[in-house]
């Protein structure tokens, strides 16, 4: 082998020495772009959530709460009721039908209007 040979494939393992490894940078310079940019998405995710978390106190009612106060509601609405029937006003069992009535005939009154939307169309 002369010289030349031995030079023409330490040119030729240069070459493809350098080709791998510009390859295998530009792989990876890629993918840690993606990667930043995946961490900047969750970045912004997390400072959303913990603003959300922040405001949680202030809009959200726990259950056992909600239950205890629409207990209280309605045990004063029950009252309400009872002195009104005892005074001679209005019985809770006629409201009700009176309430059932008026929204038996409304879902009439919709259910027309959906008709003459239909045959309109």
């Amino acid at each position: 082998m002369s010289w030349d040979h031995i030079t023409f494939l330490a040119g030729l393992v240069a070459a493809w020495s350098l080709l791998i490894i510009g390859t295998t940078r530009f792989v990876i310079s890629r993918s840690q772009a993606q990667y930043d940019a995946k961490l900047k998405e969750m970045e912004t995710a997390l400072s959303e959530v913990r603003a959300l978390r922040a405001d949680l106190p202030l809009h959200y009612v726990r259950r056992e709460d909600f239950i205890g106060n629409d207990l209280k509601v309605n045990a004063k609405l029950d009252k309400l009721w009872e002195r009104l029937d005892t005074a001679g006003f209005i019985s809770k069992e006629d409201f009700i039908r009176h309430e059932t009535g008026v929204s038996t005939r409304l879902e009439a009154v919709a259910k027309q209007i959906d008709g003459i939307r239909e045959r309109l169309k």
